[in-house]
């Protein structure tokens, strides 16, 4: 509870393409921030990289936290999905 972990996807926006997370139970894990890109080190035009997707655990308990890869504003089913399943637990008392 508290922290935040970072979901790291490969991903090519130069494409349009970018992974959201489309849905997770925010009572128990919710983004924390916009997604950010990290491009590769190729220095290449419209290279890759990964997106990154930043979570925050809210309280104790379990949830998945589905991603779609599409282009902004794309109607239908997604390029890709990628499913987490995430467990929440609380801080150890000192």
């Amino acid at each position: 509870v508290g922290e935040i972990f970072r979901v790291r996807l490969p991903c090519r926006p130069a494409t349009g393409y970018e992974w959201r997370l489309k849905s997770v139970n925010r009572r128990i894990a919710a983004p924390a921030g916009p997604e950010i890109f990290q491009k590769d080190d190729s220095g290449l035009i419209g290279a890759g990289g990964v997106c990154v997707v930043s979570i925050k655990g809210v309280k104790p308990g379990r949830t998945k936290a589905v991603f779609v890869y599409r282009r902004s504003g794309e109607k239908g089913p997604p390029a890709k999905t990628f499913t987490l399943r995430l467990t929440v637990v609380a801080h150890a008392a000192k």
